[in-house]
């Protein structure tokens, strides 16, 4: 037998999936990891209003240390003030909302289980392309998805359908 305490707060598995476009994000969880290349990492869990989640990956080098600091910035620390060296207890985020375009990456993979082709989809949240929580809202009201936009034709076609060359 086993014991379960807070039962009502354990989540019901109804799985949530992002939506490619802008989204509010809350930082669930972090964790220091290494990537398979051996390079340090931070991993930052985010968590929609909806209840989607997917990972924001941060690699730490000298050529990458700018998406620290703007990852910083953003959450609204006041990176102005931090000089010299600075220690920083990225768990502190935690709770921390933001704003970010989630682009979704689909992949063809094999399935020995199915034997057939499948493909997944994974949202991708990037450091590129996050703001504020209140420039993020601002974007939402302009954003078309793209599966909502119109076809535009790019190359000028004569009256009689062929193209001018």
């Amino acid at each position: 037998m086993r014991s379960f305490k807070n039962f009502e707060s354990i989540a019901n598995g109804d799985f949530v999936a992002f939506t490619e476009g802008y989204h509010v994000v809350t930082i669930t969880g972090h964790k220091e990891d290494v990537s398979k290349k051996g390079q340090d990492i931070d991993v930052f869990e985010l968590t929609s209003d909806t209840g989607a989640t997917t990972n924001l990956t941060l690699y730490f080098g000298e050529k990458s240390l700018w998406t620290y600091k703007k990852l910083l910035t953003i959450t609204g620390a006041k990176t102005s003030e931090m000089k010299g060296n600075v220690n920083i207890d990225f768990d502190k985020l935690i709770g921390k909302r933001f704003g970010c375009f989630v682009e979704i990456e689909e992949v063809d993979s094999w399935s020995e289980e199915k034997g057939q082709t499948v493909t997944k989809r994974y949202p991708r949240a990037s450091i590129q392309k996050a703001w504020t929580e209140e420039k993020t809202l601002e974007l939402m009201e302009t954003y078309v998805p793209k599966d909502n936009r119109k076809d535009i034709d790019m190359m000028p076609v004569n009256d009689d359908g062929d193209l001018p060359f």
